[in-house]
């Protein structure tokens, strides 16, 4: 093992126990508990009105959020790419 590579080791270990912890176990979890139930779990979630409105309620805010962010986005780049500034080192 070269040194380069014992430094990216080192590097991407605390991402990895990072997102294994924080990310993976919970994930894995979530979908071995129901498993000693069977699918009744997830059906009895997604029947509850309140489960249920929260996922709605989820969905639209995320997808408004992202319409939102590709408006702006959009204009902000077109502004961007119209304008001429400092610091802006190829022109077309």
């Amino acid at each position: 093992m070269t040194a380069h590579s014992r430094l990216l080791a080192a590097c991407v270990a605390p991402a990895v126990a990072f997102f294994a912890a924080f990310w993976l176990l919970p994930v894995a979890r979530l979908f071995a508990l129901p498993a000693e139930k069977g699918w009744s779990t997830y059906f009895a979630v997604l029947t509850n009105s309140r489960y249920l409105q929260s996922l709605l309620n989820t969905l639209g805010l995320s997808l408004t959020i992202t319409i939102v962010t590709l408006l702006l986005g959009g204009l902000v780049g077109i502004t961007l790419a119209r304008q001429k500034f400092v610091g802006r080192c190829c022109d077309p």
